[in-house]
């Protein structure tokens, strides 16, 4: 039996060990965080045996349906679990199987977002990118810009994603959000959006979550560390008001407060008004569908971890709500594997986002 492992790959994260009797041992590597975060993903390559045997040490690392998979390079899937807290999985290595990745979560890249842009940036009229800043280590942050038609003033919405780095399935949900907004253009629809906040750690397989000193999502109103950060507050100093400004998250990974799309409420008031009343419309859109929204789910300011927390910098949608910039201003947590029990594919992350976007441009016409 032979079988070699790696973790030195675009979203690549890992600690693995090589067992006696063949299985192979995972966690999560940390990377020095302040918590202890679940992201890991593990490509497996030259599977020279019958089956690839994985025991994750962690448990708790697993979402509900266990750990997702990909092979030769495919559409990713989800194994499954027979319990709970099901730690040990078997993969039949069937012939013509070159690579198998293992994640705690569906994984998504800039690569991702590469290969679903490329119809649309070959036409110069739907999405422009620029280049919002470099990063630390020398990448190109991307910003998307999809552009109103018609002769009326605009809707304009920002929306961004991966202030936490692990945080793939939010990323799905902005392409939805972006197609709405390409087929919406004559409608009065435009949306600029900043993909990866922590475009380094997408692509270095970090967690994110809980960085030292701080993560990107406490790193506005004050002197920031990071180069991103710095180039949204600074681009939001140069722009007009956006009519709404969505900032997309993942939660933990399983547990059933988690395992469900919600808004975090701010405190009782204007906004938190606002938001209910946008919250309801978006329930009523989204009724029957897999990713069916409850209003009843959104998380209200006091409870668990939605609190003030006054050593750490701002929010980043804190920021936004301090300064003015947007009467409609929320974060939206997307989870990870299933939605109140029922498992979820990539096409319905993409029609809540498009719900999201046409419901962001209903709520902002009346």
């Amino acid at each position: 039996m032979s079988v070699e492992f790696r973790t030195c790959f675009a979203g690549g994260n890992g600690i693995v060990q090589s067992l006696p009797d063949g299985r192979f041992l995972i966690e999560a590597e940390q990377r020095g965080g302040k918590i202890d975060w679940f992201y890991w993903c593990v490509e497996f390559f030259n599977i020279e045996t019958s089956s690839l045997r994985i025991v994750v040490k962690r448990p708790e690392h697993l979402s509900s349906l266990g750990p997702a998979f990909q092979v030769n390079g495919g559409e990713w899937s989800w194994l499954g679990v027979t319990s709970p807290d099901q730690a040990e999985f078997e993969i039949k290595i069937e012939t013509g199987v070159d690579t198998v990745k293992l994640a705690s979560v569906i994984p998504y890249t800039s690569a991702n977002l590469r290969a679903w842009l490329n119809g649309y940036l070959e036409r110069e009229d739907t999405v422009q990118e620029e280049e919002l800043c470099s990063s630390s280590e020398g990448r190109a942050v991307p910003l998307l810009r999809v552009r109103a038609r018609g002769d009326t003033a605009p809707i304009r919405v920002l929306a961004t994603c991966r202030h936490h780095a692990c945080e793939a399935s939010a990323n799905w949900v902005l392409e939805g959000m972006l197609d709405y907004s390409i087929r919406q253009q004559s409608h009065g629809v435009a949306l600029d959006c900043v993909p990866f906040v922590d475009l380094d750690g997408v692509e270095n397989g970090d967690q994110g979550k809980g960085r030292n000193p701080h993560d990107h999502n406490r790193d506005y109103g004050h002197d920031g560390i990071y180069a991103e950060t710095k180039a949204i507050q600074q681009w939001l100093s140069d722009s007009d008001c956006y009519d709404a400004v969505i900032d997309l998250h993942s939660p933990w990974i399983r547990e059933s407060h988690n395992e469900c799309a919600h808004i975090v409420l701010p405190e009782p008031g204007v906004l938190a008004d606002r938001i209910n009343r946008f919250s309801e419309l978006l329930e009523g859109k989204s009724r029957g569908d897999v990713i069916a929204f409850r209003h009843s789910d959104n998380l209200l300011f006091g409870e668990r971890w939605n609190k003030v927390i006054p050593k750490e910098g701002s929010t980043f949608i804190g920021y936004v709500r301090q300064n003015d910039i947007s009467e409609l201003a929320l974060t939206m947590e997307i989870p990870y594997s299933v939605n109140h029990g029922v498992k979820l594919q990539i096409p319905d992350y993409r029609k809540l986002g498009y719900n999201v976007m046409e419901c962001v441009f209903i709520f902002l016409k009346k």
